[in-house]
């Protein structure tokens, strides 16, 4: 799965999958010494503070204020609205349709446990789908051009949001949740005649934003469980596969579990895969549970109570646990090895860069520089300058990250630089004229990548 590198760490999906953990273990609020309440509220909180566009009169985050109201003008079309990316001011229909959806899934499953926070939540869906019905596509379209989408907006979308995984998914995606809102007998139909042309029980072992084929077969087995509709017996056995590959002590190769238990799956970003799935193990330990029915495993059976304890333990990691500490510590260890070649990787391309500049001066765009009257010879000394310093860089920064982390492991304040994060623009077509051509982004401390990383990796 594609997806934004760790720079962008907050993005709206995986607050969304931080709500969908809440509501895990929302029943356990009494006695549990966690305030999930609060955790629910402010997780909900979060996306009023991403609004794009004319703020409501009920905003509860005060110091948001309007922004981007002339979204769509300059094609004469009204696109204000919707929730910014990642804590910037993009806003990527792709992704955000996927976490709208899934937010509407939670309340429909566990709305019931949201107490008061349930309009709320409500309102965060409705924010979104009004924003979404002005951009989206209709079904009908989606079905008579198929393609993936990033291949008509690749410059705009990628590398970020690029439809790796292909459309079918997202078809399927989109006929499940109208049947399932409109009863038509056209979707049922349109999804059974379907689900082999554009493989149902495709990589079964993911569910995010690119990849919705586990979501898919979980959603419409719920009917099946339910005893609505026999028909789709086939998306049960889809996952109840999906069940399987995920189980901890089977083999497979796509999922392992860290020492505490932890889903890990190869990429960046884990977290999103440990509260989707963990969200996907409870729903279908609910449907199981429903209809009295178990998922067998070869030696092993899938009960609901088993699946509701494995998605309850997997945000649980006891980080004062000190054999947890101790595998950190060892993830850390080798982080701080993987972050020495990369600066070493970096010196080597600064010395390319010093060689370009030294041996080939009548490189087109170096000689552009030249002619618009930047001194070259200052440039090469500037570089040769840059790679003597980043040489010392390399071991004195590699020391201050490695003492930084000693000290926070042993108990002492985690410093507040980490957190600081730096917002450039980068270009998003070749020579950019105007604002409208940069692309902001968030750069993140880079002791606060690798701490992140290690964590997420157990």
């Amino acid at each position: 799965m594609a997806r934004k590198p760790l720079i962008a760490f907050l993005g709206i999906f995986r607050v969304t999958a931080f709500l969908l953990w809440i509501l895990l273990t929302f029943r356990q609020v009494i006695g549990g010494g966690h305030d999930y309440h609060d955790a629910l509220r402010k997780s909900i909180l979060f996306f009023e503070g991403q609004r794009s566009g004319k703020l409501p009169p009920d905003q509860r985050v005060k110091w948001r204020s309007d922004s981007a109201l002339h979204d769509g003008s300059a094609v004469g079309r009204d696109l204000t609205g919707g929730y910014y990316d990642a804590g910037d001011n993009i806003k990527f229909g792709f992704p955000m349709a996927f976490t709208t959806t899934l937010l509407s899934w939670s309340i429909i499953d566990f709305g019931r446990n949201m107490g008061p926070e349930l309009k709320n939540a409500v309102k965060a869906v409705k924010w979104a789908t009004d924003y979404l019905l002005k951009v989206t596509a209709v079904f009908d379209f989606a079905d008579s051009h198929r393609g993936a989408y990033s291949n008509s907006l690749h410059s705009a979308v990628c590398p970020f949001y690029c439809d790796v995984n292909g459309y079918q998914d997202e078809l399927l995606w989109g006929a499940v949740w109208l049947h399932k809102a409109t009863r038509r007998r056209r979707y049922r139909e349109y999804i059974v005649k379907n689900e082999v042309i554009l493989h149902a029980g495709d990589t079964i072992n993911e569910f995010g934003w690119d990849n919705k084929h586990a979501g898919i077969n979980v959603l419409i087995s719920k009917e099946v469980l339910m005893g609505r509709a026999e028909y789709f017996e086939s998306f049960k056995h889809n996952a109840d596969g999906f069940i399987c590959s995920v189980l901890p002590g089977i083999s497979h190769s796509q999922v392992q579990y860290s020492p505490g238990g932890l889903i890990f799956k190869a990429g960046g970003s884990n977290m999103q895969h440990v509260t989707s799935l963990s969200f996907l193990f409870l729903a279908y330990s609910n449907y199981l549970s429903h209809a009295n029915k178990v998922v067998p495993c070869g030696e092993k059976t899938a009960t609901p109570a088993l699946l509701k304890q494995l998605a309850k333990r997997q945000p649980t990691l006891d980080f004062h646990n000190v054999n947890e500490r101790r595998v950190l510590v060892k993830k850390l260890h080798q982080y701080f090895n993987l972050l020495i070649s990369f600066e070493l990787l970096h010196l080597q391309m600064l010395k390319a860069i010093l060689y370009s500049l030294v041996h080939v001066p009548a490189f087109t765009e170096l000689q552009s520089l030249t002619d618009r009257g930047i001194d070259f010879n200052a440039m090469k000394n500037k570089m040769a300058s840059l790679l003597e310093s980043r040489k010392r860089e390399v071991h004195q920064g590699t020391q201050n990250i490695c003492n930084a982390c000693r000290g926070w492991l042993t108990s002492k304040p985690f410093p507040p630089s980490p957190v600081e994060t730096l917002v450039i623009h980068i270009p998003r077509v070749e020579k950019p004229q105007s604002i409208k051509d940069l692309r902001p982004i968030a750069l993140c401390n880079v002791l606060y990548k690798i701490i992140a990383k290690c964590w997420q990796i157990g």
